[in-house]
């Protein structure tokens, strides 16, 4: 089956193109760094698209009835001005790929966990001071990016022990303390700079080698004031993030 895809970034749009509905089979369209200000009704009629990509626009809100594109599998809003989400796109059941970071959003809406198909979700560089427990729900879930929430303050431990999730982003955030239980399948997380965090659960020991070894030098970096935590980036794209001592604590066990 042949399907149709349109690259209509970059053009200064300041609507969606009515043109769209000229084009038979549509599936995905780029519509990344124009001026759009809203999502028209007649948009959602359109509903064999699966990927839109929305990016860099001026987007305030989305539609209540966005769950009228029911094969949507991939949506980009990010770099919009969207303060909230609506619950309703929740009932966007085949959504594999959510992508909302650089908004401006206090919260989610619960309605998210019936995402069941839901496996990427950024939510960076908005003003979330919480995740929703109910996002613990999205089995599927194996990429989580909730970096440049400033005022966030833990990320609940029955999200980052999701059983699929491979990937954790909370880079510059307000944590607190870290989850003391993560995914077995977890192989990359990511807390640079988030100063209030002075202790490091033994569960991330697994992300780190030795302080020395034959392909890399760890390198460390000043994240808090109460001292450094050595950061090293594994072959695995794993990364360390131990109080300083940890190392030589390790060495000394291995002799």
């Amino acid at each position: 089956m042949n399907k149709t895809i349109l690259h209509w970034s970059y053009l200064n749009f300041k609507d969606v193109p009515m043109d769209l509905f000229l084009y038979e089979d549509l599936e995905e369209v780029y519509l990344k760094e124009n001026y759009i200000s809203v999502i028209p009704k007649w948009l959602l009629n359109i509903t064999t698209l699966k990927f839109i990509h929305l990016a860099g626009n001026n987007l305030t809100e989305l539609p209540v009835d966005i769950y009228m594109l029911e094969n949507l599998e991939f949506l980009d809003v990010s770099n919009n001005e969207l303060r909230e989400l609506p619950n309703t796109l929740g009932l966007l059941l085949h959504l594999q790929q959510l992508n909302v970071s650089g908004n401006q959003l206090t919260e989610l809406p619960a309605e998210l966990s019936t995402m069941r198909n839901l496996e990427h979700l950024n939510i960076s560089k908005n003003q979330l001071k919480r995740l929703p427990i109910q996002l613990s729900e999205c089995l599927r879930l194996n990429e989580l990016n909730v970096s440049d929430n400033a005022e966030l303050l833990h990320i609940p431990e029955r999200i980052a022990n999701l059983p699929m999730l491979q990937s954790l982003a909370a880079d510059r955030c307000a944590l607190i303390y870290l989850p003391a239980a993560l995914s077995k399948f977890m192989n990359h997380v990511r807390i640079f700079h988030n100063t209030a965090i002075n202790y490091i659960p033994m569960v991330y020991e697994r992300f780190y080698q030795s302080f020395y070894d034959n392909r890399q030098k760890v390198t460390p970096m000043p994240i808090s004031p109460k001292g450094l935590f050595w950061i090293r980036e594994l072959e695995t794209n794993s990364r360390l993030l131990l109080p300083v001592g940890t190392q030589s604590k390790q060495a000394s066990s291995r002799l």
